[in-house]
């Protein structure tokens, strides 16, 4: 007999019983969690607890404070105790430029609502006083922060989905996963059951590739081992009339709190160890691998020296046991890439304090369709085919072994598992000096070190020595012509009768007229915007539709659903380059370039046409990120060298300079546009980002949160994005920087940077609507210090379009 249920669950730990709990607080109780061992026989239930509110991501840092404040109330709807301390925390450093970060983390914080202070050697004293901190020169205090016990937390979540009417079966190991042709999936059980489920959500945890793998596909996530150990009661601790904070030093890289009379300590270390990243044995349960201390000697000897009194103590038990990780150390949370009906919430090294709010977060997705808070940073769909075991082994490594120890300088990029992605002229933008970033696996020039200078980035929370690169860039683009490469565009196209019907029943405004191109946005049910995009239509039935690279894989899952018309969707990303020539004298190497008439009459903004180029045929786009005069040249692949070489030739004479993202972004700026994941977010709807009239509701068709968009459109505004200049001597805002008015919060900077043409320091802020009048002046904490900030009612270069346009 098939046993039929509307969501199945696999994975029985914090996660699985959060997600379990957060779907039957939302009404939806026909579920079944399905568990191979006991509940917590993950990672679950030798994890050691700990948790702050604080993440460098905004959407993990929401994880935590909901996190807390459910176990918090669990704790009295259970009825009996979870083992919660909240002692609060001391970060701790000896480097002067993580003060910076510190004074970051303070500012940031309240932008979220949360109080931060930075203490110094004697009032850290007064927190611990058995700290030695001679060598420090500050620490950071989380009153929040504490530790909980995982096992009773996750039991709580589990007792109170059952009293809901969810249910929960143990020693239930899938062995199968069949997609139902009708929407679903089979689930086989080992013991040969099968179970029909309506959607299935992955919640396996370390084990969570492999649940993937039954489906016919694959997770970046591979366990890493982590140990921690507890000692036997120290006298000193015995001694203390109440709980020390939790201490974590950067530097030192460990974590290390009191655990009764006694301390807990855990070190990440240098050389991390990546356990069975091609699938972890069948036997493996809940048990734990071999004590391995001498893995950690570097890491006892530093909590030793920062905790003298932690030699008194001998050790009493070793936890050693392996936590999954993904590349860049966040969860997957959402949709399962290219699965219909499947979900996952996996992939968490600290599930304990994340748990909580990512069961909330996927089950109102689940639910209502779309979330309330921006999914991209945690969005299964970040990563791509890149991702494999071996890239990820790479990455988690990295991200492991800085877990403390790294500085996280504003522009630092991942080093690990590169190049893992590269475009046909890689090679040739190293020759010529090209200093790489990374989005999405692509390598992407940043800038482009001249002659005589050493092709190495720099970094820093003051303006780096780059800066003066990127200005020489950015300055060329408006006084010349500046070429830059932006293959790494997600690209995809649509074809047939239908073509343009699905445009408009897909994004929010009207398909675009043959010859034409547009910009489109693409909204969740709720109305807040997941992706603006470039289309064009090149013939009556087919499009072309440019997006974030950065944005691809959450795109395609949305954008590759025909309807039920007439059109094929495909994926081009790989099939052509994009070649960028922005700047007044662009025009004059385009018309170098092809034998077609180029000129403003024959081609004014937004055009889309084939051009000649002689060695190949490349649909070129009058459009321009730049904000001055541009074309996007969309090469097929196999002429991408060839062209870039013609091209630099050709603008040769024209003062063409060779210029990155770096530059590109700071140009945006100056004319006030928005780029998306930063200021355009799924947070952010139409209205609020001034964008209505990328709105049309006179069409014949519905689109994804016309609905919601209806309810808004004749409301008043709460908070709206606004372009600022900032007063600012030599670093500029970089995004979630808080914004005052007369001392109040208002809202906070979504990104920033300097403007090297009009020679100001710019900002897009998200603020009270009341607040965003132009001329209006406010206060941005940056670093510690207010700094003035300005709302400007137009942007200070080309106002009016004429360079645009012309």
């Amino acid at each position: 007999m098939t046993e039929n249920v509307e969501v199945a669950i696999i994975g029985g730990g914090a996660i699985g019983c959060s997600v379990l709990y957060h779907l039957a607080l939302n009404g939806v109780t026909d579920t079944l969690l399905l568990e191979k061992n006991e509940l917590t026989a993950g990672s679950t239930w030798h994890a050691a607890g700990n948790g702050g509110t604080w993440s460098g991501s905004t959407l993990i840092t929401r994880f935590m404070c909901y996190s807390i404040d459910l176990y918090r109330r669990l704790e009295k709807e259970a009825g009996q105790p979870l083992g919660l301390h909240q002692p609060g925390s001391l970060t701790v450093t000896r480097t002067p430029d993580r003060l910076y970060d510190f004074k970051r983390q303070v500012a940031k914080g309240k932008t979220l609502g949360l109080e931060f202070d930075i203490l110094g050697r004697d009032e850290m004293k007064a927190q611990f006083p058995l700290m030695h901190n001679d060598d420090l020169l500050v620490g950071i205090w989380d009153p929040m922060h504490g530790h909980f016990e995982p096992s009773s937390v996750t039991m709580a979540m589990a007792q109170q989905a059952r009293a809901k009417g969810a249910t929960i079966r143990r020693n239930c190991k899938v062995a199968g996963l069949t997609a139902r042709t009708s929407g679903g999936w089979d689930i086989t059980l080992e013991d040969g059951e099968t179970i029909t489920a309506g959607r299935v959500v992955n919640c396996g945890g370390q084990w969570a590739p492999e649940i993937a793998r039954l489906a016919g596909s694959d997770l970046p996530i591979v366990p890493m081992l982590h140990q921690y150990f507890v000692t036997d009661t120290i006298p000193e601790i015995e001694a203390m009339a109440q709980e020390f904070p939790v201490v974590r030093d950067r530097e030192n890289s460990f974590y290390l709190r009191q655990e009764r009379q006694g301390l807990l300590v855990g070190p990440y270390e240098s050389n991390p160890q990546v356990w069975q990243p091609y699938g972890i044995p069948a036997t493996f349960g809940q048990e734990l691998l071999p004590d391995d201390l001498d893995r950690l000697e570097a890491g006892i000897l530093s909590a030793m020296h920062r905790v003298p009194c932690l030699e008194n103590g001998g050790v009493n038990r070793v936890v050693h046991g392996p936590i999954p990780y993904t590349p860049d150390e966040r969860p997957l949370i959402g949709p399962h890439p290219g699965l219909r009906d499947m979900w996952v919430c996996a992939g968490t090294a600290i599930g304990i304090i994340q748990g909580g709010g990512m069961g909330r977060f996927l089950a109102e997705w689940m639910t209502e369709g779309a979330t309330e808070w921006d999914p991209l940073a945690c969005h299964p769909g970040r990563f791509g085919d890149y991702a494999t075991v071996e890239y990820t082994t790479a990455r988690a490594i990295e991200a492991y072994a800085e877990h403390y120890a790294e500085v996280p300088y504003p522009g630092l990029e991942e080093r690990a598992g590169r190049p893992a992605r590269t475009g046909a002229i890689y090679d040739q933008q190293k020759t010529d000096g090209a200093v790489f970033g990374v989005v999405n696996g692509w390598e992407r020039p940043l800038w482009f070190a001249p002659p005589g200078t050493d092709p190495v980035d720099s970094v820093g929370f003051k303006r780096p020595a780059s800066f003066a690169h990127v200005a020489a860039e950015h300055i060329a683009c408006r006084e010349d012509a500046a070429l830059f490469d932006m293959s790494i565009f997600g690209k995809y196209r649509v074809t047939g009768p239908d073509a343009k019907t699905w445009f408009e029943s897909t994004f929010t405004g009207r398909a675009p007229k043959t010859g034409r191109a547009t910009l489109a946005l693409l909204c969740n049910e709720k109305g807040g915007i997941l992706g603006d995009f470039a289309a064009a239509a090149v013939t009556d039935d087919t499009l072309v539709i440019v997006g974030a690279g950065g944005g691809e894989g959450v795109h395609w899952d949305i954008l590759n659903d025909t309807q039920g018309l007439n059109v094929h969707l495909a994926r081009d990303t790989t099939r052509f380059g994009v070649l960028h020539i922005a700047g007044p004298k662009s025009r004059a190497i385009l018309d170098a370039l092809v034998a077609d008439d180029v000129s403003n009459a024959a081609m004014p903004f937004l055009s889309a046409r084939t051009l000649d180029f002689g060695l190949c045929h490349a649909l070129t786009l009058r459009v321009s990120f730049s904000g001055d005069l541009g074309y996007e040249i969309h090469v097929p692949v196999e002429y991408h060298r060839a062209l870039y070489a013609r091209i630099k030739a050709a603008g040769a004479r024209f003062g063409l300079r060779l210029a990155g993202g770096r530059a590109l972004h700071s140009l945006r700026l100056e004319k006030g546009w928005y780029l998306w994941g930063h200021d355009v977010t799924a947070e952010v709807t139409p209205f609020e980002a001034h964008m209505s009239f990328l709105v049309d509701f006179k069409k014949n068709t519905d689109f994804p949160g016309c609905t919601a968009l209806k309810a808004l459109a004749d409301k008043p505004l709460k908070h709206c994005l606004c372009l600022l200049e900032v007063d600012v001597d030599d670093a500029d805002c970089i995004g979630a920087e808080p914004i005052f008015k007369d001392g109040s919060y208002i809202g906070q900077t979504t990104s920033g940077g300097f403007g090297h043409w009009v020679k100001k320091s710019m900002a897009i802020a998200w603020i009270d609507a009341a607040h965003a009048g132009a001329g209006t002046t406010m206060d941005i904490e940056l670093y510690g210090e207010m700094r003035k900030a300005r709302v400007l009612d137009r942007p200070p270069f080309d106002a009016d379009d004429e360079r645009l346009r012309g």
